[in-house]
């Protein structure tokens, strides 16, 4: 069985059986008391997806690429969010109070900012 086919199988199980429990189980919905024939009318309707997980595969591919846009639009939704709401107004106050958060400054009377490097004889302190 390749890859693609198991994760069709295993997406609408997990997904059929999550509205089943939803609907059928926890809120009663379908079946006012479940009996073994539910049950077992429940299991075949999951053995068809595995049965027939070829004819999926469209789908479950189309529900993979509509998930991944829609969480590309909330991942650049939620970054806009904190960019203009939070970071924005922080920067804004900081530079009208006049504080700087990093200290950058030049030293004019030095030549150059390269420190040298000291070679260690001891291998275990390095840096």
């Amino acid at each position: 069985m390749d890859k693609k086919k198991l994760n069709t199988i295993i997406f609408f199980s997990i997904l059929y059986w999550l509205l089943t429990y939803i609907f059928v189980f926890k809120k009663g919905l379908i079946f006012s008391k479940i009996s073994v024939l539910h049950i077992v009318v429940l299991v075949g309707i999951n053995l068809l997806f595995v049965v027939f997980a070829r004819v999926l595969i469209p789908l479950f591919d189309l529900i993979l690429k509509l998930t991944g846009k829609i969480g590309s639009l909330i991942f650049g939704t939620i970054t806009t969010i904190v960019f203009f709401f939070i970071l924005t107004p922080i920067s804004l106050f900081r530079r009208a109070t006049g504080k700087k958060m990093l200290k950058l400054g030049f030293e004019k009377e030095s030549e150059s900012y390269y420190e040298e490097w000291e070679e260690s004889s001891d291998f275990t302190k390095q840096y």
